[in-house]
């Protein structure tokens, strides 16, 4: 794997210092994405698992739903946030993501790294993955959750009872939420995961 430090930006909510971990030989895949925001507080880590990875620390910047995920960081006095994903193929389009998406060496390892992270750390895990796709996704975030189930939680639900993607927060009023603003809710998975 390859560890890729940069400062990322955004005229809305400033610079950080980013880790990005890579394939080694392949840069279409993420593993791992890790955002300082505050290093003068004792550490605080939110992890949040979406679906897949974006472009945001390879070009410098973050994209939409990063910022969100950083806002929802802050707005929960969290001092870096650590992104991992369902599975590891960088694209901003993840239907064009899905299509690629397969039980292999990289998925291995987005899981190990996945794995490796949370035993590492005891923090909250913020899921965020959106409705599954397909019955792939569908399994692998099942896996996944029953790794985190005792301290997964979601900002919010969409309509099918899954936890909110962050690219659709709105951290004035989730109307999905009845108005509960900056707290997290502890998630189920729907239709129980054995």
């Amino acid at each position: 794997m390859s560890i890729l430090n940069a400062n990322i930006k955004t005229e809305q909510i400033g610079s950080y210092k980013c880790e990005i971990l890579f394939d080694e030989n392949n840069k279409d895949y993420r593993y791992y994405l890790e955002i300082e925001l505050n290093t003068n507080s004792e550490k605080s880590s939110l992890i949040v698992i979406m679906l897949n990875p974006s472009y945001t620390g390879i070009n410098q910047k973050i994209d939409m739903t990063v910022q969100n995920v950083i806002s929802i960081a802050r707005l929960l006095n969290k001092t870096e946030v650590i992104v991992l994903n369902l599975y590891a193929i960088v694209n901003p389009d993840s239907s064009k993501a899905l299509s690629y998406f397969k039980e292999d060496k990289y998925n291995e390892k987005n899981l190990q790294v996945i794995d490796e992270v949370l035993n590492e750390n005891i923090s909250d895990v913020l899921v965020a993955w959106g409705k599954p796709k397909n019955e792939k996704i569908k399994k692998q975030a099942e896996k996944i959750f029953k790794k985190v189930r005792s301290r997964a939680y979601t900002f919010c639900k969409n309509t099918k009872e899954y936890p909110l993607h962050p690219k659709n927060f709105n951290k004035t009023r989730c109307v999905n939420c009845a108005g509960r603003i900056y707290k997290l809710h502890h998630f189920k998975f729907p239709k129980t995961v054995k």
